[in-house]
């Protein structure tokens, strides 16, 4: 949980601070209060108090964030664990609202019923809760394989109805082990001991979901929770309630974390300091061997941090650096000390001045072309940490302890970077910024931009949304804001539903050039009907900006418009406040304004029976086979 061993300010002060915020009208003040309590303080009491506060302020209008509606079923009593699933999705950046908590027992019912309040409160979001008292897991059975699959069967034919029956996006709790062992150390090593038996039906479960169905990790949560303090039968015997009160907030937080990965919105650059963050001591008053890193105990601390930083960039994530420094002191140990685990060539932006660090921060941010909301920032210094979260509030800082020693497990158990997917495109993501800055040095000694697209040596693929790319194009759909005309989000399973309807075209883009494979970086969604195409969904990753795609992409859906007779293309631009950079790709294309609306948005109209748009001269069209 983000904030463990942080405690300069005291749980009781945050909420007197956003008490009294709240009382003089200040509400901005009091959300940021009640978002430091959902990051930094586990308590079920302070949860509880936060969360009625955020109600009041939310029913004022005060909360800005586009709403998500919950529905959460279970097996068990789910009030408490509901009434707090608001507060973690404040710490998540999302404004969670339930709109249904099934009764006890009642999941099965719901999910069968077409006409139950599980439906008919359309949620966008449905939470299965099941406990391991609801399964029919026996000790020692003379086949615990087939109790497994009997079980997997049963959970995954629940979530066929629930499919059959809603489009919303589902998160399924596994399950959590019981307090004690009937056979000791056996009940993980025998084929039918009970540990192994509820291991094996977590990772059938796992395997057997589906399209924008998701696990939610109970198992592993209550393991680092501790299995005595998640369960107190106490509340069980009373109340059918399945955890303890003290486990909700951190239950409510895994969850609220699965739903913003789900809608694309994980956090994706990790800025970092330098001076006793990475390493022991000052490197500008200490020199670089005075610093302290392999052979001492603080030292091995921040290798402990560094070795996690390598992991992240493994899977995806951006590493960068803002640091109060010389330039060339700041880069010195990355170059001089063979102890150092990261190197210069893990990060894709190095901020070293004496500039102030949000100032260093949004620098980064403007170099990579992506959002503040897309950062986290990691720092020893608290009041560094304090004057970055003031300055810059859509920066995700994380709480760091004093002591070294927690740092690595701190950043360890931040959720934010949480992937509900894993892309080929993330495994690579360094490699892609680094060739931009690469290609953005060839822009630079090109004479002109002809020469530059023409020397990139640029080829695509473009082909239609299946089962190997909508995974990708669900998390391009969900989190790209800038190059979007519209700005409309789908999952995956939206888009898979999409994409086999006779009368819609849904393709994605792969583009390689001479530096870099960035594999999928565009979807175009169009519908044929009335002998027009509508495009619906039209976007672009930003590393990809400025490279005439747009074009290669219009060239793919005209050929396919003109295949099904259809000649009239018609687009729409849909302001958002972060896509200025697309107001005017239509007219750039070639398509003639046709309409403006209250909204602000635009109509477009090309019609290529009076001429096709020039074809893209800058990139080469080859089929799958050739660009892989």
């Amino acid at each position: 949980m983000a904030g463990h061993g942080e405690s300069a300010t005291a749980p009781a002060t945050l909420m007197d601070r956003a008490r009294r915020a709240e009382g003089v009208g200040d509400d901005r003040a009091a959300l940021m209060e009640l978002r430091e309590i959902a990051l930094t303080d586990p308590s079920f009491r302070s949860w509880t108090a936060a969360s009625r506060l955020l109600e009041r302020i939310r029913t004022a209008g005060s909360v800005q964030r586009p709403p998500t509606r919950v529905a959460v079923i279970g097996t068990s009593t789910l009030d408490p664990l509901a009434a707090l699933l608001p507060l973690a999705g404040h710490g998540a950046d999302l404004d969670l609202r339930v709109v249904h908590v099934g009764g006890i027992g009642q999941y099965e019912t719901e999910a069968l019923d077409p006409g139950s309040k599980l439906y008919t409160s359309d949620p966008e979001v449905i939470v299965l809760a099941p406990d391991l008292r609801a399964t029919s897991l026996s000790m020692l059975p003379e086949d615990g394989t087939d109790e497994v699959h009997s079980e997997i069967s049963r959970w995954t034919s629940l979530l066929s109805a629930v499919r059959r029956h809603t489009d919303a996006t589902v998160l399924h709790l596994n399950f959590v082990p019981p307090v004690g062992r009937v056979l000791g150390a056996l009940d993980s090593a025998h084929p039918s001991g009970r540990r192994r038996l509820i291991r094996d039906l977590n990772l059938g479960l796992a395997d057997a979901l589906g399209h924008d169905e998701h696990l939610v990790d109970v198992d592993t949560l209550a393991c680092e929770f501790g299995l005595r303090q998640w369960h107190d039968d106490r509340y069980w015997f009373h109340g059918k309630q399945a955890m303890s009160p003290s486990a909700i907030p951190r239950l409510a937080q895994e969850i609220a974390s699965t739903i913003r990965s789900a809608r694309g919105r994980a956090r994706k650059c990790l800025v970092v300091d330098l001076d006793n963050t990475l390493w022991g001591g000052v490197v500008g008053d200490d020199g670089v061997e005075g610093l302290k890193l392999a052979g001492t105990a603080v030292g091995e601390a921040h290798l402990a941090l560094q070795d996690h930083l390598v992991d992240l960039r493994r899977r995806g994530i951006l590493l960068a650096v803002c640091s109060k420094n010389d330039d060339a002191t700041a880069r010195a140990p990355f170059e001089q000390r063979d102890d150092m685990r990261l190197r210069l060539s893990d990060f894709v932006a190095f901020s070293a001045s004496w500039k102030p660090k949000p100032e260093g921060i949004r620098a980064i941010a403007d170099e990579l072309s992506i959002g503040l909301d897309s950062i986290v920032f990691v720092d020893d210094n608290v009041a560094e940490r304090a004057f970055v979260r003031s300055e810059l509030p859509q920066v995700d800082v994380i709480h760091m302890p004093a002591d070294p020693s927690g740092f690595a497990r701190t950043v360890a158990s931040y959720s934010g970077f949480d992937a509900v997917t894993l892309s080929a495109e993330d495994l690579v993501r360094t490699d892609q910024y680094r060739a931009r800055a690469a290609a953005a040095s060839a822009r630079d000694d090109a004479a002109s931009l002809d020469e530059f697209l023409l020397g990139l040596e640029m080829r695509c693929e473009v082909r239609p949304i299946d089962s190997l790319t909508v995974e990708r194009a669900a998390q391009l759909v969900g989190k790209t804001n800038q190059w979007n005309l519209t700005t409309r989000r789908r999952t995956a399973g939206d888009l898979a539903a999409v994409a086999a309807e006779p009368s819609t075209i849904a393709l994605t883009v792969r583009l390689v050039d001479r530096f870099v494979d960035h594999g999928i970086v565009g979807v175009l969604i169009a519908t044929v009907e009335n002998g027009a195409v509508d495009i619906d969904t039209f976007l672009m990753s930003c590393r990809v900006i400025g490279r005439s795609l747009e074009r290669s992409m219009l060239d793919d859906l005209v050929e396919r418009a003109e295949r099904r007779g259809v000649t009239l293309i018609r687009g729409q631009y849909v302001p958002s406040g972060r896509n200025d950079v697309v107001s005017d790709v239509f007219s750039n294309l070639g398509f003639a304004p046709a309409g403006e609306s209250d909204d602000g948005s635009t109509t477009w109209v090309l019609d290529t029976g009076q001429g096709r748009p020039r074809p893209n001269t800058f990139i080469a069209k080859q089929e799958a086979s050739s660009v892989r």
